[in-house]
């Protein structure tokens, strides 16, 4: 019999080289299929996943190979690339980049190869041909270097995001760009100019765009925050206390001790609160060797072992009704109802054993069959009263810091 920490490892092992082996054949497929097609960089590109994976690249080049002169035509193919669309040339990029790494292509090949795709596409973006920006061509991006793609790459960027709200990541985006342009003074006056023209969201200004200009965020900042003076009652003390809590982390949104230094005044009331425990269920979870997964069974099961678990499940069901009413200082008013209804359910899976059939039983580290995914992946391993007063009260904070607090 093998000992339990054997067994767990013996799984583990058995599970990643199984997963590995079809991973390998599917995009084995997919590559074939586009050889065939003689579509050279899918080619390549169907099995990056392996080219990174050192102990494959071997296997990859001899499949490459099968085609004959697969290197010059990957070649001719990459050179042929056109077109306003910026995805072929980061594609036939990572092609080159690929096929070098496994030898299909010598290193002089692969360097005149990608930089005639990056000329190409830096020449392309210059002349407005292209539609590409900063997120996109991420391999292009970083090889070009040309102070006129930059800057009209950069402009492109910014005017995608001129009418949205500008999140910290995208914004972070463009800084990045020009921090990996050396700092380019030129297009810090780009990006500069433009700030005014752009709208943000709170963590952003609290972040990459303080960084990039503190004076700005500020001023930006102040404009956009709210102060609110917050009024909730409701028969579970806590839920107010952790209202206020939820609010004032909130971005745009400042707590004031007193309705006189608010801009909107809220007040929460609770109409209805019924929370009620759902019955909690225990039974054990039993599959006979038949109906675990074969390799497993075969491997980690004696012959004629049970597999078996603890399963528990329970919950609780809910209904509630608040009303919500702001006030603003100019008088303004809206007043709302957030009500619902629903069950919050929780199922724990535990103890899970190989039992022999003379007695006697073991840890087991796997998962026996979909069936006990589907029973033990699904639902959190525990649940209480305070994750009902959580859900509530963030759908309260949500309510309160939506469109009626920006009018």
């Amino acid at each position: 019999m093998m000992r339990p920490f054997t067994a767990l490892l013996a799984a583990a092992m058995l599970t990643a080289s199984a997963a590995a082996a079809s991973q390998f054949s599917d995009d084995q497929n997919v590559a074939n299929a586009a050889l065939k097609k003689g579509d050279y960089i899918a080619a390549i590109l169907a099995m990056a996943g392996e080219i990174d994976t050192e102990r494959d690249q071997a296997k990859v080049l001899r499949l490459m190979e099968r085609t004959k002169d697969f290197g010059p035509q990957l070649v001719a193919q990459i050179r042929a690339v056109s077109g306003p669309d910026w995805r072929p040339y980061e594609q036939a990029a990572e092609a080159a980049t690929g096929a070098g790494k496994i030898g299909a292509l010598t290193p002089t090949d692969r360097d005149e190869a990608i930089k005639g795709v990056a000329d190409n596409f830096a020449a392309g973006v210059v002349a407005k041909k292209i539609d590409a920006d900063i997120s996109g061509p991420e391999l292009l991006n970083s090889l070009v270097d040309e102070p006129e793609f930059n800057r009209q790459i950069l402009e492109d960027s910014i005017a995608r995001l001129k009418g949205v709200t500008i999140s910290d990541g995208e914004f972070s985006v463009l800084t990045d760009f020009i921090a990996h342009k050396n700092g380019s003074v030129e297009l810090t006056k780009i990006l500069s100019a433009a700030l005014p023209k752009l709208t943000f969201e709170p963590a952003a200004l609290k972040d990459s765009v303080q960084h990039f200009d503190s004076e700005f965020a500020a001023k930006k900042l102040e404009q956009s925050t709210i102060k609110v003076f917050v009024d909730a009652q409701s028969s579970d003390g806590l839920i107010p206390l952790d209202l206020k809590t939820a609010l004032s982390s909130r971005d745009n949104l400042v707590l004031t001790d007193t309705p006189s230094q608010a801009e909107v005044t809220v007040t929460v009331r609770q109409l209805a609160l019924d929370v009620e425990k759902l019955d909690e269920s225990n039974r054990t979870v039993s599959y006979a060797q038949y109906q675990v997964n074969f390799a497993a069974a075969v491997l980690l099961m004696p012959q004629n072992a049970t597999y078996q678990f603890e399963y528990s499940q329970g919950g609780y069901e809910y209904e509630y009704a608040f009303d919500v009413a702001l006030v603003r200082k100019d008088g303004s008013k809206s007043d709302r109802v957030v009500r619902d209804k629903g069950k919050l359910e929780w199922s724990s899976c535990k103890n899970m054993r190989i039992v022999n059939v003379f007695g006697g039983s073991q840890p087991a580290g796997f998962m026996a069959n979909a069936d006990m995914r589907n029973l033990c992946s699904d639902t959190p391993g525990h649940a209480d009263q305070g994750d009902v007063r959580s859900q509530i009260v963030e759908r309260l904070a949500s309510e309160i810091d939506g469109s009626e607090m920006h009018k």
